[in-house]
C-alpha cells in the first residue's frame, strides 16, 4: 500500500499549486473561447491507452514525420475506513510525466509510431510502444512492443478501473483484417513476461483474437480472448518470479454507444480459470465498469462512473464516481473526479491486518499539450 502522509498541513502548498493552476486555465481559457466557432462538435478527451498515446498537437516536422508531446501534472487524495473504529488511513499522491510520440510514414503501405514516456516520481522512463505495420488493402500486419488487442480499457477518468488488470503491453505481431466499413478481426501474438514453470524459453510465447463491429451508427461492438493472463501488466505473479504452475486464460468484451452529446460504455474482462497458488476467494479476478458522458459545451463534459469487480485483492468490490473534464483550449485541459469505494471484507486489508470498509478518493488533473 501507499504510505499515508502525516498531517493534513501537508496538503497546502498542493491547494494553493492547483489554485493558482485553476486561475491560470481560467485566463487562458477566457482568451480562446472567442474563437471558438458556433455549433462545433463536442471534442473528446482521450478514453483508452492508445488514445493517450495519440493525444497532444501533431508537428508536421517533415511530410515524414509528425510529432507530438503531453506533459500531465497529478494529484490524488484517498481517506479509506477500516473495521478498526478509530482506523482511518489517509493517502496522498502527487506526479507528472512526459509523453512524446513519432509517427513515421515513408510510404502509403508502411508506417511506424515510437512512444516515450518518462514518469519522475517512479524513476522509471523508456518506451511505451513502438511500432511498424505495414498496409495493404484490408489488411494491417504490425510488429513491435504495444498492447495486446483483448480489449479497449475505456475511461473518462482519472483513476482507472479495476479491469485494467487484464491490459497487456508486450513485443508482438497482430494481423488484422477489415472485411467491411466498420469491421476487424485481430489474431495476435506476442511473448510476454511469464511463463510455465519448467516451460523453457517457448513458454513465453502467447496468443489472442479480437473482433469488433459496428452493427449500426454510433454503436461499437468488441470481443477479446488472450491465452495468458499472468503476462498483464496486473503482475498476478511477479513475487514468484513470473512462474506459475498452470496457465490462465482470459476473455473481455465492450459496448460503446455514442450521441451527439452523450457516450456509454460498458465493459467486462474476467479470467477463464483458476490462478493456481492463490486463495480459493482471488483466484479467479473479474470486473466490470459502466460509464456514461454528457458533452455539455465544446469544452465542457461531466462522466459518471459504476464498476464493480471479483476476487481481486485490494480492490473495491464496488465504486461510484463522478468526474468534470474542462477544455481550456487547444493545448490545455484539466480534470477532477471524486470517487466513493466499498470494500469486500478480508479481500483488502492495512499493513496492520485490518480490513478496509470503504474508500473515499479526489483526484485532479492538468495536460499541456507541447
Amino acid at each position: 500500500m501507499k504510505q499515508p502522509f502525516e498531517t493534513p498541513f501537508r496538503a497546502r502548498p498542493t491547494r494553493t499549486l492547483y489554485a493558482a493552476a485553476a486561475a491560470l486555465l481560467w485566463m487562458i481559457a477566457n482568451a480562446t473561447h472567442a474563437n471558438d466557432e458556433p455549433g462545433s462538435e463536442p471534442q473528446r478527451f482521450y478514453r483508452t491507452p492508445q488514445e493517450r498515446r495519440e493525444a497532444g498537437i501533431r508537428h508536421e516536422i517533415y511530410d515524414w514525420l509528425t510529432v507530438t508531446a503531453l506533459v500531465e501534472f497529478e494529484t490524488e487524495r484517498r481517506r479509506t475506513s477500516t473495521d478498526n473504529p478509530h482506523g482511518h488511513v489517509r493517502e496522498q499522491d502527487n506526479g507528472q510525466s512526459l509523453q512524446i510520440a513519432a509517427e513515421i510514414t515513408p510510404a502509403e503501405w508502411l508506417e511506424a509510431e515510437v512512444v516515450y514516456e518518462y514518469d519522475p516520481d517512479l524513476g522509471r522512463h523508456g518506451i511505451d510502444e513502438a511500432v511498424v505495420a505495414l498496409l495493404g488493402g484490408p489488411f494491417e500486419l504490425s510488429a513491435g512492443k504495444q498492447d495486446t488487442a483483448l480489449s479497449e480499457f475505456y475511461s473518462h477518468f482519472i483513476i482507472g478501473p479495476v479491469l485494467e488488470f487484464g491490459e497487456t503491453v508486450a513485443p508482438g505481431v497482430a494481423l488484422s483484417w477489415k472485411p467491411a466499413a466498420g469491421t476487424e478481426l485481430t489474431l495476435f501474438g506476442y511473448r510476454g513476461e511469464a511463463r510455465r514453470e519448467g516451460g523453457g524459453r517457448h513458454g513465453r510465447d502467447d496468443w489472442g483474437l479480437a473482433f469488433v463491429a459496428e452493427p449500426f451508427d454510433g454503436v461499437t461492438l468488441g470481443l477479446g480472448y488472450q491465452s495468458d493472463l499472468a503476462d498483464s501488466d496486473a503482475g498476478f505473479y511477479a513475487d514468484e518470479g513470473d512462474r506459475y504452475p498452470r496457465r490462465v486464460d482470459v476473455a473481455a468484451a465492450h459496448l460503446l454507444v455514442e450521441f451527439d452529446a452523450f457516450e456509454i460504455s460498458a465493459e467486462f474482462v474476467r479470467a477463464l480459470d483458476r490462478l493456481a497458488d492463490f486463495d480459493d476467494d482471488r483466484n479467479q479476478p473479474r470486473a466490470w465498469n459502466v460509464e456514461l458522458a454528457w458533452f455539455a459545451t465544446p469544452q465542457l463534459s461531466l462522466a459518471l462512473r459504476a464498476e464493480g469487480s471479483a476476487e481481486i485483492e485490494d480492490e473495491p468490490r464496488r465504486r461510484f464516481g463522478v468526474g468534470l473534464s474542462w477544455l481550456a483550449s487547444e493545448r490545455v485541459s484539466a480534470r477532477v473526479e471524486f470517487m466513493r469505494g466499498r470494500f469486500r471484507r478480508g479481500l483488502a486489508q492495512t499493513d496492520e491486518d485490518a480490513d478496509l470498509r470503504t474508500s473515499h478518493e479526489l483526484a485532479a488533473q492538468i495536460s499541456i499539450a507541447l
